[in-house]
């Protein structure tokens, strides 16, 4: 099996439909190889051990750069490495241990202190597992304006194979028809409702999958405000925490999807989709969807 995925990154140029240099291409096979002597590699030295899995468009990026003036900080770095190792698990190209050693090669090559990737909840079980000692952070964005951010970026990323591959994945499965018609052929855009049953699937999965002394989960609107409780939840001193890059994710708006639907009946959908979970799950949310 390794060896016939050692050849598939040799040879191939595209990667399930992503485009891979000659370079990437041997950093995948790199990869691949050093996790195979993943217990001679030598053990970050790290001031803490933390992930953000918080909701892609949440403040994701600024949760990264909170961090990286002190401390050794990324938002998604190796992407499109990391996407393809998502896509061969899902597809279970991969077994479970080889998995687990991908992942901690990955994280000894990196030596982060704080990652920061959305894309992460996909194989958080592994993280909780291989990482006991690690704290996660979930920022959540409420529905409304994550989706305008959402569908937004899914346009501006169309063309884009390594997001493009990624937001397939994550929206296709729910197989709903577009409610709106206006929406329906635009390249790399979902049903609403498919948005929203992701929004609370990433959500319950993290829930689910981090023991609760272990979780912080943060509303993306007061993430400035909460510097003390992140500070403290990671164990460092508040002032090293520098909110000065906040809106550093920000977003041109090319595709606003308020000028393109009916806002009042999208604000419908919501109701009827996340109103029970943020009740049971996220109180703290319960004012957006009053």
């Amino acid at each position: 099996m390794i060896l016939r995925t050692v050849m598939r990154n040799l040879f191939s140029t595209q990667i399930h439909g992503i485009y891979f240099s000659p370079r990437e291409r041997l950093k995948l096979i790199s990869q691949l190889l050093s996790s195979e002597i993943n217990g001679l590699l030598p053990v970050p030295h790290r001031k803490f051990h933390a992930f953000c899995v918080g909701l892609p468009r949440s403040g994701t990026h600024t949760m990264a750069n909170i961090f990286n003036k002190y401390y050794v900080a990324a938002h998604e770095p190796h992407h499109k490495e990391a996407i393809i190792n998502i896509i061969d698990w899902n597809h279970q190209r991969y077994s479970r241990n080889r998995m687990l050693k991908i992942l901690c090669s990955r994280d000894k090559a990196l030596r982060l202190d704080m990652e920061s990737s959305h894309y992460l909840h996909h194989i958080l079980d592994f993280l909780v597992e291989q990482f006991p000692q690690a704290k996660f952070i979930m920022t959540v964005r409420e529905p409304m304006s994550w989706l305008e951010s959402e569908v937004n970026q899914n346009y501006l990323t169309r063309n884009t194979d390594s997001w493009a591959l990624l937001e397939h994945h994550r929206y296709s499965k729910y197989n709903y028809e577009h409610e709106f018609a206006s929406l329906k052929q635009v390249k790399n855009i979902y049903p609403i409702r498919s948005y929203l049953s992701y929004w609370k699937d990433h959500i319950h999965k993290v829930l689910c999958s981090v023991p609760s002394e272990k979780l912080l989960v943060i509303d993306t609107f007061d993430i400035s405000n909460q510097l003390y409780n992140i500070s403290s939840f990671i164990g460092v001193d508040f002032n090293t925490l520098d909110i000065s890059k906040k809106h550093s994710g920000k977003r041109r708006s090319a595709f606003i999807l308020y000028d393109k639907v009916d806002k009042n009946e999208v604000r419908e959908l919501v109701q009827v989709h996340c109103q029970e979970f943020v009740k049971e799950y996220l109180p703290f949310m319960s004012k957006y969807l009053l």
